[in-house]
């Protein structure tokens, strides 16, 4: 994967994922999140081999005509075979919406 679309939370929301990241590491169940130095993100989009700039430009005015939304999560969970930690969202309407959108 070459290139990826993610939403990124509030501060006070990336915080507190933080913590549970480090709580996990501390538990010795997977370090991953904490050896990849991200921010806490819902992926909506994967690509490889896109045209960056027309890309950007189109996201640009796609975010523009897009404001804040909640987004509550409904259980954090790990891929047992990379040993990598998620949150998995609850999906609504909105967020159903956003990423039908965002795909068009």
């Amino acid at each position: 994967m070459q290139y990826a679309i993610e939403l990124y939370f509030d501060k006070a929301t990336e915080q507190k994922l933080f913590n549970v990241a480090k709580r996990v590491a501390d538990e010795k169940l997977s370090t991953k999140f904490l050896e990849w130095k991200t921010r806490p993100h819902l992926t909506l989009a994967c690509f490889n081999g896109v045209d960056e700039d027309k890309c950007i430009k189109l996201l640009d005015e796609f975010s523009k005509s897009h404001s804040r939304m909640p987004a509550y999560i409904a259980f954090v969970g790990m891929f047992t075979d990379t040993k990598t930690i998620f949150v998995s969202p609850v999906i609504n309407g909105s967020l159903l919406q956003f990423h039908r959108e965002l795909h068009e």
